[in-house]
């Protein structure tokens, strides 16, 4: 009863844990981001590769700081290495396992490329190695380890192993010959129970994942060791979910990623988040879990024999970065070069697995500009590639793409009030990023346009004045009203003056065209004509005389004036033109032009008469008799 009782007060005691939050790495930053990617495959007990051997039994996994990936394989008796950009496993040579006897069950690698295996597989060996890449040592120094299960190296070469079965924590400081114990089942010394899984952050923090029979079930917890420091934190995980853990590993990011190998799922706590999540994948049993430099996840999974796996997960995608920065060009034109976003790790690596989220890209700042065109685009292999997008007006821009990334197959969970586990989908993670400023300059300017009649002529009603420009491709844009035209005025080449007799038209112009900045405003004034004098008439008429003729002049438009002239020039109104008031005598060969004119009106045409004068010297112009000329 008192086991039963103290279980209570233990699932009270993590509720209100996980009320109050959930541990995170000492001093640090949230890193906003999203599971972006997917899993791949890169090893399985069914190689199809040639020369690449298979996954016997994996447990353990580690990759150094150049990308190769380690495995433990207990099968196999050995550890398998997948080089940096390699397709095939092999195995670390000269190893001192053998089979059915002392197989490796976990691996570390040093920052100088050192290999440290825990050797526990049958047995009990307990026998912790180390590889330099020549030959193999035996580290153990004399140390009676029971089941060791996780081994972890610091970046000041100091190891760390998990003694499991002892309920011990054990580190060899760099140098030194003798192991010391830094947590052991005391409470004050982390109270462990069958510690597991080890590791070691960036900043020099120990995580241990560690769990506990109580009546009959088991808890999980991971437990923490900050750098410095010699009291261990802890975390009481939800209830019964972690069955039992394994592997534990933190990513450059301050990610906490944890192997259930008994729920068959991969537990991660985002840096700075107050939550657990799981990340969904067809695990069978996963046991090893690393990360690299990258922060690319690797996940040993245990399917028996043939169907053994190594995944790959690709970072977390915690950023939108441009490929290819905007160009500039003239207003109204496509940038040039079109701009390009991806979806980034937090190194700047493109997560490539996403093909479904979307980024839109605007101007940061539009100071009443547009841009116009395709701006928000669905990601293609993690890549966003505008094609068409253009800005209206000059001026020097930066743009700002924008997107809210969903994590793929991520579930978060925590307890409510009541103590009931809830579980969420992991929200989107918001990204932004701002371009490089470019300049949009001002499109070519269109010629202004010229008109035939020109500006100032006097015209008849409804004539038509045709307009033109030297730009080709240009758009005429015209008012007849004074007002100022633009593109949304009448356009054409053809305007046709209407109004009423000594009115004033007013026509303006303007040009303009795609990739054109507008021309200036042209204006022309156009005078409508008044009704022209009707045009002056002789009697008699214009012909050949046998004498003297007395010539009348008239017009139809009454109160007219004629004048005229008989030298054989164009009448004016001036003083060197006879204006017309009585018969011209005419006696000899004469040509009369006049034209008669109005005050208010448009003078008549110029018209001719011709008369040619005979003189006759006798005859009466019979057939016996003709006339005789002077």
């Amino acid at each position: 009863m008192l086991r039963k009782s103290r279980c209570w007060i233990c699932l009270l005691v993590f509720w209100g844990i996980m009320m109050m939050g959930i541990i995170a790495a000492p001093g640090s930053a949230a890193a906003d981001g999203a599971w972006a990617g997917d899993w791949i495959t890169i090893g399985s007990g069914t190689p199809t590769v040639s020369g690449d051997m298979y996954i016997g039994d994996p447990s353990g996994i580690a990759v150094d700081s150049s990308g190769n990936v380690y495995v433990a394989d207990k099968l196999n008796c050995a550890i398998l290495k997948k080089g940096y950009g390699s397709e095939v496993w092999t195995a670390i040579p000269n190893s001192p396992f053998q089979i059915g006897q002392h197989c490796p069950w976990a691996v570390a690698v040093d920052p100088s490329g050192n290999i440290y295996v825990v050797n526990s597989d049958k047995w009990n060996s307990g026998i912790i190695w180390k590889y330099d890449g020549a030959a193999w040592t035996d580290i153990t120094k004399g140390v009676v380890f029971n089941k060791p299960s996780g081994i972890a190296v610091d970046s000041s070469y100091n190891v760390y192993v998990t003694d499991t079965y002892n309920g011990r924590v054990m580190k060899l400081p760099n140098g030194n010959s003798t192991w010391q114990t830094i947590g052991d089942n005391t409470p004050q010394n982390g109270n462990f129970g069958f510690p597991v899984g080890i590791t070691v952050d960036n900043s020099s923090n120990l995580y241990v994942t560690d769990y506990r029979d109580e009546t009959g079930s088991t808890y999980g917890y991971l437990r923490f060791l900050e750098k410095g420091n010699t009291t261990w934190g802890s975390k009481y995980f939800t209830g019964q979910s972690l069955l039992q853990p394994s592997s534990v590993a933190v990513d450059k990011f301050n990610n906490i990623y944890v192997a259930n190998t008994k729920a068959k799922q991969i537990y991660v706590n985002l840096s700075g988040r107050d939550y657990w999540a799981y990340i969904d994948n067809a695990f069978n049993s996963p046991y090893g879990v690393a990360v690299d430099s990258y922060g690319n996840v690797y996940v040993t999974d245990q399917k028996g024999y043939w169907d053994n796996k190594i995944y790959k997960h690709q970072a977390w995608a915690t950023q939108l970065g441009w490929t290819t920065q905007p160009g500039g060009a003239p207003s109204g034109n496509n940038l040039y070069p079109q701009p390009i976003v991806e979806l980034k790790d937090g190194n700047g690596i493109t997560v490539s697995a996403d093909n479904s989220d979307f980024i839109t890209a605007a101007l940061t700042n539009p100071q009443g500009s547009t841009l116009s065109g395709t701006s928000t685009m669905q990601l293609s292999n993690g890549v966003a590639a505008y094609h068409d997008l253009n800005v209206n007006n000059a001026g020097t821009y930066t743009l700002t793409a924008a997107g809210s990334i969903a994590s793929k197959n991520v579930t978060y969970f925590g307890a409510n009030e009541s103590g009931v586990t809830n579980f969420y989908d992991l929200p989107p993670a918001q990204m932004t990023c701002q371009s490089s400023s470019f300049t949009i300059a001002a499109p070519p300017k269109a010629a202004t346009p010229t008109a035939s009649p020109v500006s100032g002529t006097t015209v008849a009603n409804n004539t038509t004045v045709t307009l033109s420009t030297a730009t080709a491709g240009a758009t005429i844009y015209y008012t007849t009203n004074g007002s100022n035209p633009d593109t949304s005025s009448p356009s054409g080449t053809s305007v046709v003056i209407t109004g009423a007799p000594g009115t004033t038209v007013t026509v303006k112009a303007m040009a303009a065209g795609p990739g054109l900045s507008n021309s200036d405003i042209a204006t022309f004034i156009y005078t409508i004509k008044h009704p022209g004098v009707a045009a002056p008439t002789a009697n008699p008429p214009a012909g050949i005389y046998g004498g003297a003729q007395n010539v009348e002049l008239k017009t139809d438009t009454e109160g007219a004036s004629i004048y005229y002239t008989t030298d054989g020039t164009d009448p004016t109104t001036s003083s060197s033109t006879i204006q017309y008031t009585s018969a011209i005598e005419v006696t000899t060969d004469i040509i009369i032009k006049a034209v008669a004119v109005k005050e208010g009106m448009e003078n008549s045409p110029v018209v001719t008469f011709e008369y040619i004068i005979v003189v006759f010297a006798g005859g009466n112009g019979s057939l016996d008799t003709p006339y005789q000329v002077a």
